[in-house]
Formats: structure tokens, C-alpha cells, sequence
């Protein structure tokens, strides 16, 4: 059968992540080849609950179709949440998916966990950590996995870790890094770094982890190993570093907030202090009454 828009009920559109890559690969095979498979839906209070092909309708939809192609299971919510997260997807679920799943099957359609363990032919524990997940995990930071911008399996592995030892502290990171597109590997070094901290360094990561990671990543290129080539190789460092911020700065024109305001006083306090390491040198390097320094 064809749908229109208004009989569908999208509430279950939170329980999935958001691929962008996916999304745009289906939206090309959609309006190359028009809708292949149908949406799965089952009957609603006010018309039909879409189950699965929440990717083909937000295709169609953006694509200017008035209608998707749908089939009718008969069979009830949970019956068909259960049985699509059991059968083979073409993208095999994140355990954070899993988690919003349970959660869903618990508060909405009360379920025990015991029940959600057999339906989804899982152990009892399987549900109970991936329950865990997504309890732990502030609800900010779940929004940014589920729109995709900060890694799920970065997330799973080091944020919720990072929440449970210092939840204010895994927002600020999760809201600085949104949409960097961070690599699991990066984001794991901002929690291992976070995590050997003291309290004030912590503080700092948690403020600026975007300066942290290039930070690291530019103390982690080769130099040259020659001492007074290593040290022009850092020089030219910070000044290609500056160049760019404020070439950033001038096209954003953004507002100077606390974050980039503290980031701004310990990069400049470093600055300063290379500044005068600098002077210090040339003075040693050419004292008073040395010819080479007179005119």
C-alpha cells in the first residue's frame, strides 16, 4: 500500500543513529531508481507507526514525494520493534542503538528487562549493560552520537567512561568536539589525557580539547634532528598556528566566549614566555660591546 505523510507516525525515529554517508547513498539510489523496498508499519492509534525505513522516508520526503510504499505486519509495536532489530540490517547496530531500543521496550511499552532479554534471545547482563549505556551517558551528549557528530563506537568506549567519573566535564568535551569529526583514536586520546590529569589540567582538557588534540598531534610530528632546525620547525609551527586562527577568527567574526578566552591566556602566556626565552638567548649569543652587535 502508499502512504501519505500524514498517516505516518515517526516515533521511533530516536532509537537509530543518523549516517550522513548512508543517508546521501540512499537519497542518490531513491531518485535514480525511485523507493526498492518497502517501510514496515504497523497499525497505529492515528493511522499506521513506521517500524523500519526511517532512511527511505526522510529520502522521499527531501526528494518532494507525496507518498511511500509500505507494507502492514500484523503484528503489535513490540512484536515488530523486536523482530526488525533481529533480523539482518544492511548496517549492523551500535550497542547505544541497542540501548535506546531497551530503554524504549522499558518505559514505553513496560517491559521488565528479563522480558526485553528473551524477546531479543539476549542474557540478562547483555541488556543490563547496554541499559547502562545509555543511563549513564548524558542525554546531550546521546543527541550528538545520534546526529552523528561524535563517533558512536568513540562514544561507547570513552565517553561513557568519561560521564560516569565527571558527567559536567563529558558535556563540555562532547559539546567542544560536536561535529570536528574526531576519529575514535582522537577522542580516546582526550579521555587517557583526562584521566591521567590533575584537577586543574583536567579542567583545562575539558575547556579546550580541540586545542589539546592539535596540540598533541603537532608534538607528535617527526622534526628535524638537528637542534637548531627542530627549533625553527616549532617556531614555524606557532606562527603558521597563529596565522591560522586569526584567518578563522576574521571569517567566523565569532563572540569571544570563556572557553576561547582561557585557551587565548594560556597560548599567549606561552608565547610570552618563549618571547623572553628568546631575548634571553640573543642577549647571551651577542653581549654588549661584541662587534657582530654594533652599528
Amino acid at each position: 500500500m502508499h502512504l501519505e505523510w500524514h498517516q505516518l507516525e515517526m516515533k521511533y525515529e530516536g532509537i537509530r543513529i543518523v549516517d550522513p554517508a548512508r543517508q546521501a547513498r540512499l537519497m542518490a539510489s531513491v531518485e535514480q531508481m525511485g523507493q526498492q523496498s518497502a517501510v514496515l508499519v504497523v497499525d497505529g492509534e492515528d493511522g499506521y507507526v513506521l517500524i523500519d525505513g526511517y532512511g527511505r522516508v526522510r529520502a522521499l520526503r527531501l526528494l518532494g514525494h507525496d507518498t511511500v510504499w509500505a507494507v502492514q505486519m500484523p503484528l503489535t509495536e513490540v512484536e515488530a520493534l523486536v523482530l526488525c532489530h533481529r533480523l539482518v540490517n544492511a548496517r549492523r547496530r551500535t550497542a547505544l542503538e541497542d540501548g535506546w531500543l531497551i530503554r524504549e521496550l522499558l518505559d514505553v511499552h513496560g517491559k521488565s528487562q528479563r522480558e526485553v532479554a528473551r524477546v531479543l534471545c539476549r542474557s540478562w547482563s547483555w541488556v543490563s549493560r547496554r541499559l547502562a549505556l545509555v543511563k549513564d551517558l548524558p542525554m546531550r551528549v546521546q543527541e550528538h552520537v545520534r546526529s552523528s557528530k561524535i563517533n558512536a563506537y568513540a562514544a561507547m568506549k570513552y565517553m561513557v567512561p568519561l560521564a560516569r567519573a565527571n558527567a559536567q566535564h563529558c558535556e563540555m568535551i562532547a559539546d567542544a568536539i560536536s561535529g570536528e569529526g574526531l576519529s575514535e583514536r582522537q577522542v580516546g586520546e582526550i579521555y587517557r589525557a583526562w584521566r591521567r590529569a590533575e584537577r586543574e589540567e583536567r579542567e583545562r582538557i575539558a575547556g579546550s580539547p580541540l586545542l589539546f588534540v592539535r596540540s598533541a598531534e603537532e608534538m607528535q610530528r617527526p622534526v628535524p634532528p638537528d637542534p637548531v632546525d627542530a627549533l625553527l620547525h616549532d617556531i614555524e609551527t606557532v606562527g603558521g598556528l597563529s596565522r591560522r586562527a586569526r584567518r578563522r577568527l576574521r571569517k567566523t567574526n565569532m563572540q569571544i566566549d570563556e572557553k576561547l578566552s582561557e585557551a587565548w591566556r594560556e597560548s599567549h602566556r606561552a608565547v610570552e614566555l618563549l618571547d623572553a626565552e628568546m631575548d634571553k638567548n640573543a642577549r647571551q649569543g651577542h653581549p654588549a660591546g661584541d662587534p657582530a652587535t654594533e652599528v
